[in-house]
């Protein structure tokens, strides 16, 4: 979903606009959270329920597509594009907190230490062929003329891993279940 939208916006900017200097702002608004934000988002997800992040994190984007959607559905020839400036440094903030603790903290416990580094791979294969997907499944919604439904299509693939993160257990991202709890406070 991230990388649909990472296209998307500053094409559209540039749509709107006419101005290459516009689109490299929307790319620089992308980029920013990353290298203002992600090293204080790494400290924070080593202390926060992992879950409820990653949680909060694909509910907060399926917000933000549907807000970028109904933003292009209801000003098409809107030449405004300070919404779609704040949309690209806000979904990439949400990323950033997303991807920290998926990266760095999920994985590992996900699998057993013998199966991390296939796991990685796995993680990351699936990671670069979403980078090469995304734009091309961003490019071909925006070739039919309707912005908006790119977002409306992009909120779909967080429900997709929102659905996820609701179904796993809770002793997948470190958090004790209520019989080990109260197994170990009887001790």
């Amino acid at each position: 979903g991230n990388a649909i939208a990472h296209f998307a916006l500053p094409l559209i900017i540039l749509q709107r606009t006419g101005s290459a200097t516009g689109m490299a702002l929307g790319v620089v608004a992308e980029c920013a959270p990353h290298f203002l934000f992600g090293p204080f988002l790494g400290a924070l997800a080593d202390r926060v329920d992992r879950r409820r992040l990653l949680i909060l994190s694909d509910a907060a984007q399926i917000v933000m597509t549907l807000l970028i959607a109904a933003y292009l559905r209801f000003y098409p020839d809107s030449t405004s594009v300070w919404p779609l400036y704040v949309a690209c440094f806000m979904t990439a903030l949400i990323d950033v907190a997303y991807w920290v603790v998926a990266e760095f903290c999920l994985v590992p416990r996900l699998v057993e230490e013998r199966e991390l580094g296939a796991a990685n791979s796995l993680y990351f294969a699936t990671c670069t062929s979403a980078a090469i997907l995304g734009p091309l499944v961003g490019g071909k919604l925006l070739a039919f003329g309707q912005p908006a439904m790119v977002f409306a299509f992009d909120s779909l693939t967080y429900v997709a891993t929102l659905t996820l993160w609701i179904s796993l257990p809770a002793e997948s991202f470190g958090i004790p279940s209520p019989a080990a709890k109260a197994s170990s406070t009887s001790d």
